[in-house]
């Protein structure tokens, strides 16, 4: 009863932190570009070729199918879907419990599942944040169903289930193709017991998958394919590399500390795991370590990994605790988790914009509130259908229904200033002189400058100079007549100076 009660109270719990989240989580920059490569990918463009791409290619295709939702709500539709994938991963992952856990042990696994996973802020976030990590966690979690069954029934189907899904993870989020190395050794030590056929059809299934997902870019973009996949990440450079490594350790653990704190003490019964468990262990293991070892590393990289991470954590908790240990901390773990989320240090950023010496600036409202609000006011303040927007804020792009220059669809990553206009011009980025020249013959209805608009030269991730984002805004100006500025807007925040082509005309003045 005490368990069924906590179980009930977790779910609740997390419902409303994932409905909160969706509406009060801080606009990022990607959200913008990534639902643009989607909608180029619908209109019948090919990343890597047609429009520069950053990532792996699966999500744009998979996000096509949702443009007519996009369309309709705008950017929370981007969110709507992940939500979708994220509640799907989750269904997947109680599956997994009733399959491997001990019936006696399922109520306390589940609930160990929905706290850890339903009650962390940090995961919240990025569950509704349109990035790549909701989708590549789906396939993840269902590759891992498919080899968590093979250890169970040894039936082979199972295993080429689990290839495929990694194979579609790893187009979807690119480090996550190590999996696939501790999976395929373990079954070619299994050989002489299991004999030949798991390992070459689990080998052969992850081969087509990849070869299926990767090899038409390869093929048609080799150049753009190897720049959006490689080249670009690997050029990133960054001073204090330790300390900035040092920072990514410490707000992982920050963010996940219930659940490092518990698998730190099940590591204590390592050789004591069920069948299958250490290889997936030592598999995100290795993808964490890529992601340290990365230029520039992000601690959101961890987000696809985690819900992995915790069936694991839940499976060998429910085996190594005792059943009467079990109903006694049940409610003790669901206030430690309850209470670890509302002291997250995520939440401050959620509902501020940060301090001004000693005042908090508290939103009146949130980020995408604002972004649906102004979009709406664009298209209420000129007398003439407005079709495209000159903007690296291209979350503004999706939110109007607006299209926006070729070459900007990374947005803030769209500027390269010291590449050679021809290699520009072939990956379909901008250089200085490409900038320049799209800002002086476009003919945008709507652009705008914030502190994004050239503001990020890229591979490096380093600041424009002062004096070339001054050269490009009195551009602008020559250009566009200034309309009116946004305080507070979007990632960051900064404030977006929205301005008109003078073709057109206003309903009443902002001023």
């Amino acid at each position: 009863m005490r368990t069924k009660l906590s179980i009930l109270i977790s779910v609740l719990a997390s419902l409303a932190l994932l409905a909160i989240a969706f509406w009060w989580a801080p606009l990022n920059q990607d959200e913008g570009w990534y639902l643009m490569a989607a909608r180029r990918v619908s209109q019948g463009y090919m990343p890597y070729r047609d429009f520069a791409f950053t990532q792996a290619p699966l999500f744009p295709y998979v996000f096509q199918f949702a443009q007519p939702l996009i369309k309709t709500f705008g950017l929370a539709g981007g969110r709507l879907v992940n939500v979708g994938f994220s509640l799907l991963t989750f269904f997947l992952l109680l599956r997994s419990l009733r399959y491997f856990t001990p019936e006696r042990s399922r109520r306390f696994a589940t609930l160990l599942l929905i706290c850890l996973l339903g009650l962390n802020v940090f995961q919240a976030q990025y569950t509704v944040t349109v990035k790549t990590y909701p989708l590549a966690a789906f396939f993840l979690s269902l590759g891992v169903l498919g080899w968590l069954s093979y250890h169970q029934t040894r039936r082979l189907r199972t295993l080429m289930l689990c290839a495929l899904a990694l194979a579609a993870a790893t187009a979807t989020r690119l480090s996550l193709g190590l999996f696939f190395i501790p999976l395929g050794f373990a079954l070619l030590g299994q050989r002489k017991s299991e004999g030949e056929k798991a390992w070459i059809s689990f080998g052969v299934t992850g081969l087509l998958g990849l070869s299926l997902f990767f090899l038409p870019f390869l093929l048609l973009a080799p150049e753009g394919f190897k720049f959006g996949l490689l080249d670009f990440h690997a050029a990133r450079q960054v001073d204090s590399t330790l300390l900035l490594k040092a920072g990514f350790l410490s707000r992982v653990t920050q963010s996940y500390f219930p659940a490092l704190l518990i698998f730190a003490l099940l590591l204590f019964r390592w050789k004591s795991w069920q069948p299958g468990l250490r290889t997936l262990a030592i598999g995100m293991g290795a993808v964490t370590l890529l992601h340290l070892l990365a230029p520039f590393p992000y601690d959101d990289y961890q987000v696809a990994l985690y819900p992995v991470w915790v069936l694991l954590i839940a499976i060998e908790s429910a085996h190594q605790l005792p059943a009467s240990k079990q109903i006694q901390i049940a409610p003790l773990l669901l206030a430690s988790c309850l209470l670890f989320a509302f002291s997250s240090a995520q939440l401050p950023r959620w509902f501020s914009n940060g301090q001004d010496r000693i005042w908090i600036k508290t939103k009146s409202q949130s980020d995408l509130s604002l972004l649906r609000e102004k979009s709406k006011w664009l298209h209420q303040t000129f007398t003439q259908p407005l079709k495209e927007i000159l903007t690296m804020d291209t979350y503004l792009a999706i939110e109007s229904d607006l299209e926006i220059p070729v070459g900007l669809e990374m947005g803030p990553f769209s500027y390269f200033p010291d590449m050679e206009t021809e290699k520009a011009e072939h990956l379909r980025v901008l250089n200085l002189k490409r900038g320049m020249e799209l800002i002086r013959h476009s003919n945008a209805d709507i652009a705008t400058f914030s502190g994004y608009t050239f503001a990020i030269e890229t591979p490096w991730i380093t600041q424009t100079p002062l004096k070339v984002r001054q050269m490009i805004f009195d551009l602008m100006m020559e250009k566009f007549t200034p309309i009116t500025n946004i305080e507070n807007f979007g990632q960051g925040p900064t404030t977006l100076l929205i301005l008109a082509h003078p073709k057109l005309n206003q309903r009443t003045h902002p001023y």
